[in-house]
């Protein structure tokens, strides 16, 4: 069944401190964490060469190419201010637009970070889903848009298979599923979950 917003804000609070203490600053509840869960996935990258060998490359409508990558990381250890500054999943997504020679408007479907609310707040903004500042407006929209169990996929061409916080967080996983469903959209076997003409697929996770 559907879990309404009403619910997810009346669930229990987390770290909410010791039983009657103060919950009115704690802003984080149950249905917002990710899912406990189980299950593995496995992943096989191979070189061009590789595939031509074999005969595996040429007309097949199931090769997926790797573009580019990037990395980046914050302070060492947490500074006295938290801020913009200190986060480095900006500097990961522009590098890997930079080294791809592509922009937000080129890709069709992401994958991105959300184990807690905010996580999907900011991996909005960072990938360019969203100007700085305006990730909470981009999914009260999302959100608008996908009221009717029946949207259509390419409304809301995120995390398609559920992500964290809708098909689990079984440890390191996630980012293998987030893989996997990448693969399923641009090859067309995505299903139901399926955006029509997925041809770029931008993955992000921290």
């Amino acid at each position: 069944p559907k879990t309404t917003v009403d619910e997810v804000l009346a669930a229990p609070k987390i770290n909410a401190g010791a039983p009657g203490a103060d919950t009115s600053t704690v802003l984080t509840t149950a249905f917002e964490c990710a899912k406990r869960a189980d299950g593995g996935a496995a992943i096989i990258l191979a070189s061009n060469a590789w595939l031509e060998s074999r005969g595996r490359w040429a007309g097949s409508s199931r090769n997926v190419v790797v573009l580019g990558g990037a990395e980046a990381s914050g302070p060492l250890s947490p500074s006295r201010v938290i801020d913009s500054t200190m986060f480095s999943c900006e500097t990961a997504a522009r590098i890997a637009y930079a080294k791809t020679q592509l922009s937000p408007k080129d890709i069709c479907w992401w994958g991105v970070y959300d184990c807690f609310p905010i996580c999907f707040v900011r991996a909005a903004e960072a990938v360019g889903l969203a100007a700085p500042g305006k990730g909470g407006e981009f999914i009260e929209r999302l959100h608008e848009l996908t009221q009717d169990p029946n949207f259509a996929p390419e409304l809301c061409p995120v995390n398609t298979h559920g992500g964290l916080l809708g098909f689990g967080a079984p440890w390191e996983v996630p980012a293998a599923y987030t893989i996997c469903e990448a693969y399923d959209q641009l090859v067309g076997r995505a299903g139901a979950r399926q955006v029509p003409g997925a041809r770029r697929a931008l993955l992000y996770g921290n």
